[in-house]
Order: C-alpha cells, then sequence, then structure tokens
C-alpha cells in the first residue's frame, strides 16, 4: 500500500514536471516568434518623393503607421501607410514599436510645414498615442490621430489623448465591444474644446480585416485635409457598411402584355384603279359644266 501511494506520488511530480516544462516551452515560442515577426515589420520610413527637388515633387507631409501583435499583424498598418502615403503624397513609415524613432520623420515635415498624420492598429494604438504625446512636448499638432481596435482603451482608465492632435477618429470592428475595449467618449480627451472625437462602428468586419477595410476612408480623409479634391470629393469608393441601411431600389415598372393586333381583312380581288397622266389638268382644275336652265318648259 505504501509502495502504491510512493509511486502515485513519484508519477504526479513528474507530471507536474513534464505540465511544467510545456508551459515554459510554449510561452518561450510563443515570444520568439512574436519577437521574429515585429523584427520583419519595417521599422525605418520609406521616401515616396525625394527629399531634394522642385516643390511639388517633395513631401506634403508624414503619415506614420504602428502594428498590432505580431506575428497575427504583418504588414497591416505599413500597407495602410503605403497606400494613403503614395495617394496623398506623403512620407510614410510603419513599424511594431520604438515610437520615438519617428520623432525625426515629425519633425522633418513639420520643418516644411506639412501635416502629421498617425495610425495606431490594436497594441499600436497605445505607440500612437505615445508618438501624439512627444509631438505635443516639441510643441508639434498631428492633424489626425487614427485608431483602429486600439487595445489601450481596456485599461480601467485608458491614457489621455493629448491636446495638440485637431482630429481623432476611431475604427470599431466587431470584436471591439466584446473583448472588453471602451467605447471612445470625449473624456478619452486631455481637452476636448482643443480635438474633435470622431468614432465610427464598423461591424461589417471582424479585427483583422479592419485596416484593409478602412484604408479607402483614411485616404479619403487625409486627402481632404491636404486638399486633394479627387480623393477627398468620391475620387475613391467608400467599402459598403453592413450596419448602414440599404438604399430604396427603384420599383420594377410593371410590365403589360401588348394586346395582340386583329388579323388584317383579306384585300377583295378587283381591277386596279388607272394610273393618271402627270399631264391631264387635275379635277380641280377642269372647267365645270355649263349650268342647266331653272325651269323646263311646261
Amino acid at each position: 500500500m505504501l509502495s502504491h501511494m510512493v509511486n502515485r506520488l513519484v508519477l504526479s511530480r513528474r507530471g507536474a514536471g513534464a505540465a511544467f516544462r510545456f508551459a515554459f516551452l510554449w510561452t518561450a515560442g510563443l515570444a520568439a516568434i512574436a519577437a521574429v515577426g515585429a523584427g520583419c515589420t519595417p521599422g525605418l520610413p520609406t521616401t515616396t518623393r525625394p527629399a531634394t527637388g522642385p516643390a511639388e515633387d517633395q513631401p506634403k507631409g508624414v503619415i506614420i503607421g504602428f502594428e498590432g501583435l505580431q506575428p497575427f499583424s504583418g504588414f497591416a498598418a505599413y500597407n495602410l501607410v503605403k497606400e494613403v502615403g503614395e495617394s496623398c503624397q506623403l512620407t510614410y513609415a510603419a513599424g511594431s514599436g520604438g515610437y520615438s524613432l519617428f520623432m525625426p520623420l515629425v519633425r522633418q515635415a513639420h520643418e516644411r510645414g506639412g501635416p502629421v498624420y498617425i495610425v495606431g492598429y490594436s497594441l499600436g494604438g497605445d505607440q500612437a498615442r505615445r508618438l501624439a504625446c512627444l509631438c505635443q512636448k516639441e510643441k508639434i499638432p498631428v492633424r489626425i490621430l487614427f485608431l483602429l481596435d486600439p487595445h489601450y482603451t481596456t485599461a480601467p482608465k485608458p491614457e489621455l489623448i493629448p491636446s495638440n492632435v485637431q482630429r481623432v477618429v476611431f475604427y470599431m470592428s466587431t470584436a471591439y465591444r466584446p473583448a472588453g475595449h471602451k467605447v471612445p467618449t470625449p473624456t478619452f480627451l486631455e481637452d476636448a474644446t482643443q480635438t474633435t472625437l470622431v468614432a465610427e462602428d464598423i461591424r461589417a468586419v471582424w479585427h483583422t480585416g479592419l485596416p484593409g477595410y478602412v484604408t479607402p476612408r483614411v485616404r479619403i480623409e487625409v486627402a481632404a485635409d491636404v486638399d486633394i479634391p479627387d480623393l477627398a470629393q468620391g475620387g475613391v469608393p467608400l467599402p459598403p457598411d453592413m450596419d448602414s441601411p440599404p438604399e430604396p431600389q427603384p420599383a420594377p415598372a410593371a410590365t403589360t402584355q401588348p394586346a395582340e393586333p386583329d388579323e388584317p381583312a383579306e384585300p377583295i380581288e378587283g381591277p386596279s384603279p388607272a394610273k393618271r397622266d402627270p399631264s391631264e389638268p387635275t379635277p380641280a382644275s377642269q372647267p365645270a359644266p355649263a349650268s342647266q336652265p331653272a325651269t323646263q318648259p311646261a
């Protein structure tokens, strides 16, 4: 009996040790994958226009993007800022962290008088907010801060968005509320009189598809801000929203079957009328017959 209990105790310890080793290796593997994924995300910017040359060839500003959890986020934020940057003549850059590394680009755009735009996706939302705070310390305004399902809003008391941000646009996917994120309100802002808050509840897409889905919206927002009418006035079609009411469709026109025409009567056989000689006078031009006396002799 005693030996049986000792054997069970040894087996249980072995099982616990194996479970601990498995959990440790699993956690270490995830951390390694995340580190590799973060390293694969481009951290340095790609300039869309030459730094020197005619004024019309120079970038009008800068747009910075921050990825979510890697390797799941991949290049979602990078693809977004790349498309918007190339369309709106902006310097664009993206990374999975290190928000302070992007300040040289921000300073360069600000010195040229160009606007600054920041995009934060999921875990990158807090990185985007922190970059805006650095801009505030250097008195650099941020024209628009785009937050896509920002994860930092799950905190009991989310950090405030600084007042140097002129406009904040929240995009919330289907997964935003179930994950415990707080719906954005003016309490998210350091100064609601200085910052405009816009929140779009997009229920047509899941969290992982949100960056690609809102790319046309971000492009139109930026194009309107930098005054590119072709893009700002419907040059880029918006994806349809499932939560928006469908547009009324015109009722189909009533179709009626045309009445069948009566069968034509069969022609009556007879002599064909004689053809008139064009040189002959018409009946109207012929002289009228002599009038007969009104009375006859008795």
